[in-house]
């Protein structure tokens, strides 16, 4: 009887080889349907100085954006110095172009297209940034702005607006990055965090594009408190149901010849090393006295902001230290409250702190 029971259910070797390929294509068709973990990168345009308010949450978490940045406007006031970008660069995000002087491309005749284009990318290879990503000024292109990007040594270029949810992966047409619609004042954190559930179901490749963080500041503004509460939820994600990527590092892009890879450093964190003097600066105490930030880089510069991302100050450091009168027109309209500042230190690394101001 246990002989018979044994017969009539075992498996004879002729019906295993029939249901083996079956098996193995119904194995694959499994694999084909399971979407691969979606590639997310965040993207910062135009080189807007409030960026930096950013740089600590990214690095809370060890992630790392791309900057496409606008080189004829660096320096300037409201926009990202040199030292910033090579410090950004340096600590493992990428500085990507974005034009000289952000104008409508598809306007611009092909001589003017080119100092556009080329020009700026030669500005921030001078500079020693790795510029081998675009994004086009208002997300407008046609074939001519294409070639040109392509004629001037970038390897992909990035359009906004030109997708609802991430895009297919790996690109289609790599001078037509597709990313949703910039990140807007509107948007709720909920909106994003759709996003990039969505990404985890589809698969694909998810490029958010921000432009100022700071509170009332415009239709493109995304307050701190927003993007700390979106990046607090996406970075316990990273490598785990999504991997987050800048555009090189998503695209295989490597920095163009003479021009090396960042050397890899800890994630940026608040510095203990720069300090701010008096803090806290009290009116009652310190009238005559100026707030003395030292222990920086050579020379450069340090941005002051509201913790709602408004940008209230820049000082010009010399000899590793800056100094803000409070007392004189350099302090007007300064209340009392507490304070971000963001500096190089004396190592190149980009740092942060806090001060506070007693009126």
């Amino acid at each position: 009887m246990a002989n018979e029971d044994r017969g009539r259910h075992a498996w004879h070797p002729w019906a295993q080889a029939a249901l083996l390929p079956l098996l193995l294509l119904s194995l694959q068709g499994i694999a084909r349907q399971a979407p691969r973990a979606p590639i997310i990168s965040i993207t910062f345009d135009d080189g807007n100085a409030d960026q930096l308010m950013a740089v600590p949450m990214l690095s809370r978490h060890g992630l790392k954006a791309t900057f496409f940045v606008n080189a004829g406007r660096i320096g300037q006031d409201d926009y990202l110095t040199r030292g910033q970008l090579r410090s950004l660069q340096s600590a493992g995000h990428e500085i990507g172009g974005h034009s000289l002087s952000h104008p409508r491309l598809i306007a611009l005749t092909e001589e003017e297209l080119r100092r556009e284009v080329c020009v700026d990318r030669s500005r921030l290879l001078a500079w020693g940034l790795s510029a081998q990503n675009f994004a086009y000024p208002f997300g407008e292109y046609d074939g001519s702005v294409q070639a040109m990007v392509r004629s001037c040594g970038y390897a992909t270029a990035r359009a906004v607006g030109n997708a609802s949810r991430a895009a297919p992966y790996p690109p289609p047409d790599p001078y037509a990055l597709a990313a949703p619609a910039s990140v807007a004042e509107t948007d709720a954190v909920e909106h994003l965090k759709r996003l990039v559930l969505d990404a985890e179901r589809t698969g694909g490749w998810l490029i958010l594009t921000f432009h100022h963080v700071c509170g009332s500041c415009g239709t493109y503004g995304f307050t701190p408190e927003k993007l700390s509460e979106f990046l607090d939820w996406l970075g316990p994600r990273n490598g785990q149901s999504l991997s987050v990527q800048t555009v090189a590092e998503a695209t295989g892009t490597a920095p163009p010849q003479g021009v090396p890879p960042p050397p890899p450093q800890a994630p940026v964190a608040p510095s203990t090393a720069v300090r701010a003097y008096p803090n806290p600066w009290r009116a009652d105490l310190h009238e005559g006295r100026r707030m003395t930030i030292d222990r920086l880089g050579a020379a450069g510069s340090v941005r002051i902001f509201t913790p709602s991302g408004r940008h209230v100050r820049t000082l010009s450091a010399s000899g590793g230290a800056a100094a803000w009168d409070l007392a004189d027109h350099s302090g007007t309209g300064v209340s009392s409250g507490l304070y971000l500042y963001v500096a190089v230190d004396g190592q190149g690394r980009l740092v942060s702190g806090t001060v506070t101001v007693i009126r």
